[in-house]
């Protein structure tokens, strides 16, 4: 392989290997906060509707849903379980039939994702503090979430493609010109 062709593919390769890390760093730092952001906005609901939950008999509140907060509207769904996992409230869509909480093994408090119907949903159980037996499950649609990190990885994969191409149209452009007298030399050496 000729010299010129080496360091093509070398300042090529570097490029590549540098980008990709830095839109993974990125990605994941921005997947984490979307998630850090969307599991705040869950939480807090969890919270409001464990508080009220013994006011209102152990049913949901007729208040309003929660409101707009940096995530966006949280469509939440709701299951207030008793002490032997029987629900004592629902919400739609688990009005009809609401996931056991068996199924739902998780820790109390910490947000979780599951699948129910087809729905990719991310809930959170919390204890109601008056009866700490029942406990609350609060989840919403991931599908913004989803949306906006499959969106990002789209375009970060098509920045990624547009910057190495440049990069190597550029670096065969200087590679030339910086060693267009190594090749007179080399012809004059043959």
């Amino acid at each position: 392989m000729r010299l010129r062709q080496r360091l093509i593919w070398s300042v090529t390769l570097v490029t590549g290997v540098s980008l990709t890390g830095a839109f993974v760093a990125v990605s994941a730092l921005f997947d984490y906060s979307q998630r850090s952001a969307f599991d705040d906005a869950l939480l807090r609901v969890a919270q409001t509707e464990s508080h009220e939950a013994s006011q209102f008999n152990f049913r949901f509140s007729p208040r309003p849903g929660p409101a707009v907060s940096d995530v966006g509207p949280l469509r939440d769904f709701g299951v207030i379980y008793g002490e032997d996992a029987a629900v004592l409230a629902a919400t739609a869509p688990f009005d009809q039939q609401p996931p056991r909480l068996a199924q739902l093994s998780s820790e109390r408090g910490r947000p979780f994702d599951f699948w129910f119907k087809g729905l990719h949903l991310r809930g959170v159980l919390v204890p109601i503090p008056s009866s700490p037996s029942k406990l609350v499950l609060i989840a919403s649609s991931r599908d913004k979430l989803d949306a906006t990190a499959g969106f990002l990885h789209r375009a970060m994969f098509v920045a990624f493609v547009v910057a190495v191409l440049w990069s190597t149209v550029l670096v065969i452009w200087m590679v030339r010109r910086q060693t267009l007298h190594h090749e007179n030399i080399a012809a004059v050496a043959r």
